[in-house]
């Protein structure tokens, strides 16, 4: 699914996502995302603002946005300039951990996500989701 629709900063999307991500999974916190549907964080963050979509398999598996040299998740809206600055690598060697990321392009990443991913991939969650993000984002679109 594509979101067709101007791109927005990070910075806005990122809380947006999260928001409609702890909404519809009825999480407490924005780092339950990150055990088992960091994919879906972003994936949709990466169809509303652009950015790398990355992801590394090692250490239980994590995925997450790089946009230009800051990395993006659902505990780090504003980005982090190293990869232990991501709660989920905090301990890893952040040179064995950047050796490991993969950069993939939307279709790719959601393919690699199906087939070795926690849950595996649901359009419909993808697309809840992406819906309640519009709608958490109408004002940041219509201010021009």
């Amino acid at each position: 699914m594509r979101v067709k629709a101007k791109k927005l900063p990070i910075k806005v999307v990122a809380p947006a996502v999260t928001q409609a991500m702890m909404s519809h999974y009825k999480y407490h916190k924005p780092d339950d995302i990150n055990f088992g549907t960091c994919y879906y964080w972003a994936y949709v963050a990466n169809q509303f603002c652009g950015g790398k979509l990355a992801l590394v398999w090692e250490y239980g598996g994590h995925a997450f946005l790089k946009i230009r040299n800051r990395y993006f998740d659902s505990t780090v809206p504003k980005g982090a300039k190293s990869i232990n600055g991501l709660p989920f690598f905090k301990y890893a060697v952040a040179e064995r951990v950047e050796k490991e990321i993969e950069i993939l392009l939307p279709e790719k990443f959601k393919q690699k996500w199906k087939r070795g991913g926690a849950f595996g991939w649901s359009d419909s969650d993808v697309e809840e989701i992406v819906s309640i993000v519009k709608k958490n984002l109408e004002p940041a679109n219509n201010a021009e």
